[in-house]
Parts: C-alpha cells; structure tokens; sequence
C-alpha cells in the first residue's frame, strides 16, 4: 500500500474513450508511452510559477500527459482544461473540474474501472498544499477534495494498472497504490 498516505479523490471518465476500439489502441498508446519512458517535466511545472520559463516539449507531468492523449486520441477536439483553452498546460484539479469527463462514484469503498479513466489523488504534505494553492487558491491549499496527481487506468495482461508520471519519469503502478478515503 502507499507509504505516503495519498489517496483517491475523484475517478473520472472521458466519453471519448466509450469506442471499445479506440479505448483498446488508446490503452496500448499509453502502455508503449511507459514503457519507452518519458522523463518528468519539472520545467513544465516551474512555467506555472514563472511564466518565462517554458516546458520541455518530449516531457510531461501528470496531468500534461493525461491530457497529451485525449488531445492526439480526439484529433486535438477534447481539452482537459476546464477554461477550454487551447494551451496543453493543464492542472490536475482542472482535469477534476473539467465539465466534458463523467464522474465515477465508488460503490462499497471499491471503483470500477475502465481503461482509459483518469484516477485523480491527493495528499496531506507540503507539495500537494502547494499544488493546491496554486491551482486553487490559497485558501484551498487545506482542502483534501482537490486533486492534485493524475494517472491513467491501463489494462496490461489482464491485470489493472495506473499510468503515471512521477519524479522519476513515466511508470506503472498497482491499481491499489492509492488508497480510497
């Protein structure tokens, strides 16, 4: 289980993904995204805070990537951003916000998942407070229903997986790394 203590906030579903066909080519785009390894894209997250700065184009962060594929699976149609920009520059509480992605509400503690949902969490130390803050405010920097860490379900042989990007670049992790709170 998580040692950090981060959980789950919100599951969300993008209706893109509702063609079984393209969910499956989306679900082995991600896989092979992993697997030829993306490194972290720390520039992309200083350009929030210093607007000069500018991100790396070959490297994510969490939400960059889960947005990176609906935008190349949808033709460049559905933005995770909630503003409806066009910039790829997206947050993960605006993935949580976005009025285009449905909720998944867990039933008895347990989500069903899919591949291709977007498993939103958060935690209590002092990055995801700054995340929050920034992403939502300062007054929100507290509030433990903002998402603050994107990743995306896969299906790899049968198991469930999360696609993410962490410090140390693209990885999988176990469907239950997070706990459900």
């Amino acid at each position: 289980m998580n040692k950090k203590n981060d959980f789950i906030t919100a599951v969300r579903r993008n209706p893109l993904y509702d063609d079984d066909n393209l969910r499956r080519r989306a679900n082995a785009d991600v896989i092979n995204f992993v697997w030829e390894y993306s490194r972290y894209d720390y520039k992309g997250i200083a350009e929030f805070i210093i607007k000069r700065v500018k991100d790396k184009p070959k490297e994510y962060y969490c939400s960059e990537m889960a947005n990176h594929f609906s935008l190349l699976h949808s033709d460049n149609r559905i933005n995770l951003r909630w503003d409806g920009g066009d910039d790829d520059d997206v947050t993960p509480y605006e993935v949580q916000n976005c009025p285009y992605l449905h909720r998944i509400l867990p039933t008895c503690g347990e989500y069903s998942y899919r591949e291709m949902d977007y498993v939103l969490t958060t935690g209590d130390n002092a990055i995801a407070r700054m995340i929050r803050s920034r992403s939502a405010g300062f007054r929100k920097r507290r509030d433990l229903s903002i998402a603050t860490h994107v990743g995306i379900v896969v299906e790899v042989d049968g198991r469930w997986w999360i696609a993410e990007m962490t410090a140390d670049g693209s990885e999988l992790s176990g469907i239950n790394k997070y706990g459900v709170r």
